[in-house]
C-alpha cells in the first residue's frame, strides 16, 4: 500500500513493491474478471477502420492456448519467457485534446502530424 509522506521525493524514494512470491499478474488483472459476462477488457485500434475489441473472457481463452503451446513446447512452471516487440511509433503529446466533459478526442489526436 502507499503510504503518503510529507513531500513527493520522500514518498518516491521510500515506496517498495511488496509482491507474493508465487504472484501471477495475469490472473489478477484478466482471468479474475473473465466470469463468461462478456465484459470489455481491451480496444485495440490500429487505425480508424480496424479496431478489434477483446472481452475478459477471450483473453483469459487466449492466455490459456498460449501456455499450451509454451507446455508442448517444454517450458515448464519457474521458467523465464519473454516475448518483445519494438513499438512502431511512439508519440508523446503535451496535452489530450478533451470535450468539456473530460472526454478524449480521438479523432483529434489521428489528425495530429507529428
Amino acid at each position: 500500500m502507499l503510504i503518503q509522506k510529507p513531500a513527493y521525493g520522500q514518498t518516491y524514494q521510500e515506496f517498495k513493491w511488496d509482491i507474493p512470491k508465487n504472484y501471477n499478474i495475469g490472473v489478477d488483472v484478466c482471468d479474475k474478471w473473465a466470469d463468461g459476462s462478456g465484459r470489455l477488457a481491451l480496444i485495440h485500434e490500429k487505425s480508424p477502420t480496424d479496431i478489434s475489441r477483446y472481452t475478459f473472457d477471450q483473453l483469459k481463452q487466449y492466455s490459456n492456448q498460449f501456455a499450451r503451446v509454451l507446455q508442448k513446447a517444454g517450458v515448464g512452471k519457474g521458467d523465464r519467457v519473454a516475448a518483445h516487440e519494438y513499438p512502431r511509433q511512439i508519440h508523446f503529446v503535451r496535452e489530450l485534446p478533451m470535450t468539456t466533459t473530460g472526454k478524449i478526442i480521438r479523432r483529434e489526436l489521428r489528425q495530429q502530424r507529428f
